[in-house]
């Protein structure tokens, strides 16, 4: 600060100065409590002049100089305020803001400034005998305040990070795109009102080149001076110019050595580059991999907090070294040493910043590419987040994100944030991290692409997730790919199959052509097979054709002569496919001349594909693998997957190898021929047999039942048909189900395919039910189908088969448990009973049958209860006159005759080739066929006619809210049963102690009533205080007894509350009551203080285990009567008519079992088998159904 003889000006940067104020120039520092003179005579002796002046300009903030420059800050202030001397207020925060925008033309910043007034102190009118103080020197002030400009300041900083193609899209969100800072000196601020000038201001400030000019209200928003001035500027006078009295003014050291330039802009280079760091280090966090991956994110957090500690004990450390070379206390060269520091410090983080920016680069490079894909899920580990329907995960983990940065060891990560910039060591000479290493960083990037591009063949694959993680894994620097299977770890070094070498042709004949696989290197030990893909040259469609074994050669066969063939093909391991090869040249099949092979391959059927063992390969892998999922993955390169909706060739083919061409809606006139082109074939023949490709639909593991769905509901307007088929083992069930896919699929008597959606077990003996588990098929058949329609055929196990009764009451048990599983199917169109045409009475299993259809589905059931007849031969089956005896419910027509469809399922799969040696089956399996036909219409459109009939389950009747209170109770004393067992258990445990009289300590379950608050504060709920019980849920009811009244209660009491309590007792709130079963501490003594009460008799130990019994007696004698009273209440409703006889006490207990099973509290599994242990003792006779 040069010329202390002469009075200094400088900006107050947000201090309040006010006249006669002391000030220290060797620390900066205003004396605010103290003045030199007294007030009054500052007061007396003051001058204001006016200055009306407003200037407002556009300044740079490229640098710190810049800044600095703009606010009128010279090098020793500024140095003061970068040690920490004084804080700044206002317009002088934007000093420490970040230095760089993106792009050059990013930032601009505009400040405005209005001087109103000035007041100074006339010096010559003051006596020395006003000052107020007779020391100066003990403040060790230096000069005094004699000038103060009032007024207002202001800077606008804006800041446009957009890109080139971030500005096109500016329109769609500006708010995105620009960032302003509006700091004010003083109490300048925006005002609420003024949303117009605020929008103004935030407008692009590449239209502002003169703020004042571009806003004639900025006066306005800026407030008048007078009434927000704040000191702006100041003038000081020396202390030593004054010629005060010796005795006022001691001769401490008054001096002010200046610092060097040298050390002026090492500090402020110093200072700046900490900011900075610490700037980028906060940008840096907000990078995608900062964000997603929490080991990236603590790495930056350190090094934030690394580069905050090295600048406050910079700081620290200057403010004490600055005022001492200024006072002459110390030399210049003691604070270049602790530059020296300083920059050694600064020089270390930014090492370490570089590393690190390298590393998220790297990270942010891979992520980037991965999230192209829509199949990859960055999300969380797979172990937790792996969705149930997934049976594989892929997942991309970094494995090196975990290691410790080493230029902060984490014993040090605790140091107090003031220890010198020194201890900053390089500790990195000779550790290289993961990035570093070319070597890693190459496998890394060839791992992302071979990840990606096998993410992006299973995309549609429902059956596979992908996902991309970090897992400390030393053993595999940089990444590695893991694959789980249904949750577990299988492998952390999967390679999964990359893009194959394109086919080599090696033979060619006129059906036939012989191709040879060469898998790429990486990824190779995963390739469990291949599948080859050929198309008809010009035209789109891949047909696929599945070689299982693992060869390295293969015949694609079936192919038309002479026509030209293109071939692809893709690796296949247990998570998926890889990605399809590159095509091959057009490839041609010998003319027809050269036929040699039998001419059983049937036109428009798909190529079939072996391996080199010959035709057979196929059937024999499908016989080695077991049974197989009809929902197997049949096509590569990501046109179909397992689980992806059906796909069709766009066309069937011809003779001639062409296509059809579409009709004009737009599908192809043979549907059912091209659909052969993407199933599987089953076995060869006249008629060959296809299994239909399906959709497996997910259910929780353990359901005993499956589904499956067949095609994709484009229109949801379409009615959909809900078929059940029950019946006697060896009825023709699974068969029919068959019978009803053909005919919807239009599949006439000369076609050369058949299809089937069941398959059946090689394995099982015909004795056994074909279908052993419920089995739904959800068909969608949309527009351009024969018979566009949307239905689930369910096929049901065989009743009656050689495992026995128990086994038809189980299967009895899966078929409710289907129906009243969440999410199930909530009506039924039809239920088909079939039976065997040749049987002149019911038998007692079919009785049983009818039976069990009106317990399941209810007693209105009738009318939808459709025959389907089998083996019938063209006449009257005499079942149906055996159905009229039995007076079975059932449909039925005009004269009452039990309503019938007759078929013989014979002839689906039966030849349809006309041999001269058997000409008589032929003409027999064609008069079927055309028998089944005409059913098959007919039953269609009674499908149609019937009324659809809402499923109403047992379990739901609880529901009812008239039966609430009596649940409640029954609930309550359940837990209460439960309780009591537990204690007469922990009593027996506990024995020892009981004799040995000590206390002890045990858990019984409570129940404990909680209020919670309705979801909306308009909805109320009419709750009983004295039961602490919901009655009603209603809405918009208020707080009065009237509208409770009027709601709840239609008697004078409840009947709805536990207690059935009067009307006055209920007040309608904005919370309903609910209960939760707890865990409670309970102790011996205790007990026995309850039991014993006030009778002054001592009771013993055996007195208390008597007592606990008889008070168990007591509540299974009133659960018993509870469940009685429910079964009542259960038979007196309407919807008892759901069961054909009376709910009995033994279903009541069902009910209670299940119900304790669905909501799943605590304990639900011991209360559950009390319940039934309570029907074995009651009923003992239960379990055995009456035929």
């Amino acid at each position: 600060m040069a010329g202390l003889a002469d009075g200094v000006e400088m900006p107050a940067l947000g201090r309040p100065f006010r006249l006669g104020m002391l000030y220290n120039c060797h620390k900066d520092a205003l004396l605010q409590e103290h003045t030199l003179f007294d007030p009054e005579a500052c007061q007396k002796n003051a001058e204001q002049l006016n200055h009306n002046t407003e200037v407002a300009m556009r300044v740079s903030c490229e640098t710190l100089d810049e800044k600095a420059a703009a606010l009128g800050i010279k090098p020793s202030l500024l140095t003061s305020l970068l040690c920490g001397l004084f804080e700044a207020k206002g317009p002088a925060e934007y000093l420490f803001s970040p230095l760089r925008s993106r792009r050059p033309d990013g930032r601009i910043t505009y400040m405005s400034s209005s001087l109103e007034r000035l007041e100074k102190l006339n010096l010559n009118s003051l006596r020395p005998e006003v000052v107020s103080h007779q020391n100066i020197g003990e403040f060790q002030a230096t000069h005094v305040v004699t000038g103060v400009w009032y007024g207002t300041r202001a800077v606008w900083d804006y800041e446009n990070d957009a890109t080139p193609s971030d500005q096109m899209e500016e329109k769609a969100a500006p708010e995105e795109k620009k960032k302003v800072a509006f700091l004010s000196e003083g109490q300048t601020s925006l005002k609420t009102d003024d949303k117009e000038d605020e929008k103004h201001i935030l407008s692009n400030p590449g239209t502002l080149p003169d703020p004042m000019n571009g806003h004639p209200n900025l006066s306005r928003l800026l407030g008048k001076a007078e009434e927000k001035g704040v000191p702006i500027k100041i003038h000081l006078y020396p202390l030593n110019n004054l010629q005060l009295p010796e005795s006022l003014m001691p001769c401490c050291a008054q001096s002010f050595q200046e610092l060097s330039d040298a050390l002026h802009s090492g500090i402020k280079e110093a200072m700046a580059g900490l900011v900075e760091l610490e700037a980028e280090g906060q940008a840096l966090s907000s990078a995608p991999a900062g964000r997603r991956f929490p080991e990236i994110g603590k790495k930056i957090q350190t090094f934030r907090e690394q580069c905050h500690q090295s600048r406050q004990g910079f700081r620290e450390q200057l403010a004490k070294m600055v005022p001492s070379v200024r006072t002459g206390e110390k030399e210049e060269k003691d604070l270049e040493k602790v530059l020296v520091q300083a920059q050694e410090s600064a020089l270390q983080l930014r090492r370490s910043f570089d590393k690190r920016k390298k590393e998220v680069g790297l990270l942010n490079s891979v992520l980037s590419s991965l999230k192209e894909s829509k199949a990859v899920g960055l999300k969380a580990p797979p172990e937790t987040s792996r969705s149930p329907a997934a049976g594989f995960v892929v997942a991309f983990m970094f494995t090196s994100l975990h290691e410790e940065d080493p230029y902060f060891p984490e014993q040090k990560r605790h140091l107090p944030s003031r220890r010198p910039p020194s201890e900053f060591k390089d500790k990195t000479q000779g550790s290289g991290e993961w990035h570093e290493d070319e070597a890693i960083v190459r496998r890394v990037r060839e791992m992302a692409r071979s990840f990606l591009a096998f993410a992006r063949a299973n995309q549609a694959s429902r059956e596979t997730e992908f996902l991309v993680d970090s897992v400390p894994d030393k053993s595999r620097p940089g990444a590695a790919i893991y694959l789980y299977e249904g949750g577990d770890l299988k492998g952390t070094s999967f390679e999964p199959p990359s893009k194959p070498l394109p086919l080599k042709v090696e033979k060619v004949s006129h059906d036939s052509v012989q191709l040879r696989v060469t898998p790429a290197s990486f990824g190779k030990e995963a390739i469990s097979g291949y599948q080859i893909e050929h198309r008809l040259v010009g035209e789109d469609t891949w047909l696929p054709s599945i070689l299982q074994k693992k060869e390295d050669t293969s015949t694609v066969r079936g192919l038309w002569p002479d026509t030209e063939y293109e071939f692809r093909y893709a690796a296949v391991s247990k998570p998926g496919c890889s990605e399809s090869s590159d095509v091959t040249d057009p490839v041609k099949t010998l003319p027809a001349a050269s036929l040699r092979a039998s001419k059983s391959t049937p036109a428009g059927s798909p190529g079939l594909l072996v391996g080199s063992q010959g035709s057979g390969a196929e059937e024999r892998n499908a016989a080695e693998g077991g049974e197989r999922d009809p929902a197997q993955p049949r096509a590569v390169g990501g046109k179909e997957k397992s689980g992806a909706p059906l796909a069709f060739p766009s066309a069937p083919l011809t003779e001639r190898g062409t296509a059809h061409h579409p009709d004009p809606k737009g599908m192809p006139k043979d549907v059912a021929c091209s659909l052969c082109q993407a199933s599987r074939i089953l076995r060869e023949g006249t008629p060959s047999v296809y299994a239909l490709p399906l959709e497996k639909v997910a259910f929780p593991a353990k359901a005993p039942w499956r589904k499956y769905r067949f095609g994709k509901q484009e229109d949801p307007q379409v009615p959909h048909r809900v078929v059940v088929l029950l019946g006697e083992t060896g009825a023709g069930k699974s068969m029919m189900v068959d019978g009803m896919m053909n005919y919807l699929l239009g599949v006439q008597w000369e076609d050369e395919f058949r299809f089937s959606l069941v398959q059946e077990d090689p394995g099982q003996s015909q004795a056994e039910s074909r279908t052993d588990t419920l089995t739904a098929y959800e068909v969608h058949l949309n527009r351009g189908w024969p018979f566009p329609c949307s239905l689930t055929l369910i096929d049901t196990p065989g009743f009656g088969d050689t495992r026995g009764r128990q086994r038809d009451q189980v299967l009895l048990e899966k078929i409710r448990e289907f129906f009243n599983s969440p999410g199930g199917l909530r009506h039924i169109d039809a239920v088909c009973i079939v039976v065997q045409a040749s049987q002149p009475r019911l038998t007692q299993l079919q009785k049983y049958i009818f039976d069990q259809v009106f317990s399941v589905f209810g007693r209105d059931i009738g009318d939808n209860i459709q025959i389907l007849v089998t083996f019938a031969d063209g006449q009257t089956p005499p079942v149906v006159e055996a159905l009229k005896a039995g007076e079975v419910t059932c449909g039925t027509d005009a004269a009452g005759t039990p309503a019938f469809f007759p078929f013989n399922n014979s002839a689906l799969f039966a030849s349809n080739v006309l041999d001269s040696n058997d000409e008589d089956s032929y003409h027999f399996n064609r008069m079927f066929w055309e028998m089944g036909l005409k059913s098959m219409k007919t039953f269609f459109q009674s499908l149609s006619n019937l009324q659809p009939r809402r499923l109403t389950s047992l379990a739901d009747i609880l529901d009812e809210p008239t039966l609430q209170g009596v649940r409640h109770r029954v609930q309550m004393a359940l837990v209460t049963l439960r309780r009591l067992r537990e204690t007469c258990r922990v009593l027996e445990e506990h024995w020892r102690d009981m004799e040995a009289h000590k206390d002890f300590e045990y858990e019984v379950e409570s129940v404990l009533h909680v209020k919670r608050l309705t979801c909306d504060p308009r909805n109320r709920a009419v709750n009983c205080q004295n039961c602490s019980y919901t009655c009603q849920y209603v809405c918009g009811v208020q707080n009065n007894r009237g509208n409770v009244e009027r709601l709840a209660m239609n008697t004078p009491h409840c009947m709805v509350c536990p207690g059935q309590c009067i009307w006055q007792n209920h007040f309608s709130g904005d919370f309903v009551w609910d209960y939760q079963i707890v865990k409670e501490k309970r102790s011996f003594a205790g007990l026995k203080r309850r039991y014993q009460g006030t009778s002054r008799q001592k009771m013993t130990e055996n007195d208390v285990c008597s007592s606990v019994l008889m008070e168990a007696d007591q509540a299974e004698k009133e659960l018993v009567r509870l469940i009685e009273m429910l079964t009542s209440h259960l038979q007196k409703l309407p919807k008892s008519a759901l069961k054909s006889s009376p709910i009995t006490f033994s279903e009541c207990i069902d009910l209670l079992i299940r119900s304790e099973e669905k909501e799943r509290q605590l304990g639900f599994k011991e209360r559950a088998l009390l319940l039934r242990n309570l029907k074995e003792r009651v009923l003992p006779n239960t379990f055995t159904r009456k035929q």
